[in-house]
């Protein structure tokens, strides 16, 4: 599906003439493309900062619905500052560090290290845990704004895993953020 939105794709490869995407080049340089990436994820409002709001989604997502438009206009129309969505199997950071062990998704004493450090900070067990494969942000929201320097601050020094480090950042912004609805 195809709506009438800006799509914008940051890539270091020379394509052309993708239709609907406007090509861009990455404002972050790493020999580490998971991190530059990340960095683009992460920092939505800096690489997008001529829009109020923007929707990322991850490559391995396909939009089904037209409902999806509907939602996301309702969300901007009353403000939503965050939309994000719950974690179908986990609903906990220490559960998903397991996960991702077991998965060899990154360097396990990394991530170790990482999360010992929220163990001594108090993030509790069962916080929650996100998919942050859809992420709706509001680019004017100080607390966004916030929740995202903590996030790629996190990223950047931590595990490439956005996911063990996204309900720590959203503690630290103070930030509540509203979830998409459990059929979408």
């Amino acid at each position: 599906l195809v709506f009438d939105w800006d799509y914008v794709l940051f890539t270091d490869a020379h394509i052309e003439g993708i239709s609907p995407f406007e090509v861009r080049s990455p404002l972050y340089k790493d020999n580490d493309t998971v991190r530059v990436a990340r960095y683009h994820k992460l920092n939505s409002h800096l690489v997008l900062s001529e829009y109020d709001y923007s929707i990322w989604i991850d490559g391995n997502i396909q939009l089904k619905s037209h409902y999806f438009r509907e939602l996301i206009s309702d969300e901007i129309d009353i403000g939503t500052e965050i939309l994000l969505r719950k974690h179908p199997d986990r609903s906990c950071t220490y559960q998903e560090i397991l996960k991702c062990r077991e998965l060899l998704k990154d360097d396990f004493g990394l991530m170790s290290k990482q999360l010992d450090r929220y163990r001594d900070e108090k993030l509790p067990e069962d916080a929650g845990l996100f998919e942050t494969n859809v992420v709706l942000r509001s680019h004017k929201s100080e607390r966004v704004i916030r929740f995202n320097e903590y996030w790629w601050n996190e990223l950047s020094k931590g595990s490439r895993r956005d996911q063990l480090s996204c309900v720590y950042a959203l503690r630290k912004a103070k930030l509540y953020p509203d979830t998409f609805p459990e059929h979408t």
